[in-house]
């Protein structure tokens, strides 16, 4: 076989199994087999003196087609009161960069009914994704008092050093997730 009908079959050999590859890879993604890639951590988090005194948030941040995933992380008191909420009815516009989420989580304890019962924290931030910063505004409610006023709280929460991990798809994101959060504080 002359050498120029030999390269034209090898390119069209290779051309095909490219081809190939990327219709089965195109098919594996309408699945639903979405890879979850990090965003971020962006954080205000202070951890001081003997006594381990921690005061702040850490939001991490993952894209999921187009969504967001993701968890917040609060603490104030005592570094070993950390707590950890995955984020929830979660909203993020990437060309405008808005974002909302929802997190429950339980920060301390209050007293009802002469007993101590874990606080049913509910956050609701809404704000900005722009490049290095999240910002916005994070309105905290406790559900064991639902007559109080929320209280408000400006969050400005710059990207992080932390390296977050990636995920073949949605339920081993889940699964991690699960596995790392605080546990929730019984609803009632």
């Amino acid at each position: 076989m002359p050498r120029q009908i030999t390269i034209r079959v090898y390119r069209s050999i290779a051309i095909c199994c490219l081809l190939s590859f990327l219709t089965l890879h195109s098919i594996a993604r309408a699945d639903g087999a979405s890879a979850i890639s990090p965003i971020g951590s962006f954080g205000d988090f202070k951890v001081e003196g003997e006594d381990m005194q921690c005061e702040g948030e850490i939001v991490d941040l993952w894209k999921d087609k187009d969504a967001i995933r993701g968890m917040l992380h609060a603490c104030d008191g005592a570094v070993d009161t950390k707590q950890s909420g995955i984020i929830t009815d979660q909203h993020y516009e990437q060309v405008t960069g808005a974002v909302d989420f929802t997190v429950r989580l339980s920060l301390g304890a209050d007293l009802l009914d002469g007993k101590s019962v874990p606080a049913k924290n509910v956050w609701v931030f809404r704000g900005r994704l722009q490049g290095k910063l999240l910002s916005g505004v994070l309105t905290m409610t406790n559900e064991n008092y639902p007559a109080e006023k929320p209280e408000t709280k400006r969050l400005s929460l710059r990207l992080q050093k932390k390296s977050l991990p990636s995920f073949a798809n949605s339920e081993e994101w889940k699964k991690w997730a699960a596995e790392t959060v605080s546990p929730e504080p019984q609803r009632q």
